[in-house]
């Protein structure tokens, strides 16, 4: 699992259950899942960064593997305080 910046990935510990990554709380929060966002299975996920919004890519075969889906964060303000909208993009293989 990559170490990228950003609490998505930074807090995620792999659930031997599962075989998969899942969120682990933070300094006492809990950690809240859905599964509405399902990703899928992939073995890459890059971070790209800009003033409102942080997108996840996920990919299966490394970093010039396949993309198989997208998760934009949108904040309220570029100081990333406030979560405004998550929207998953699935990519058709």
């Amino acid at each position: 699992m990559p170490q990228t910046e950003g609490y998505l990935i930074k807090n995620l510990v792999w659930d031997t259950t599962s075989a998969g990554w899942v969120p682990q709380g933070i300094s006492g929060y809990p950690a809240y899942t859905t599964t509405g966002l399902g990703i899928g299975i992939y073995d890459y996920v890059s971070l790209t960064q800009a003033a409102l919004t942080d997108t996840y890519t996920f990919k299966t075969g490394g970093v010039g593997g396949t993309t198989i889906a997208t998760v934009v964060l949108t904040f309220t303000d570029s100081g990333k305080g406030t979560l405004s909208t998550v929207v998953k993009t699935p990519v058709t293989v």
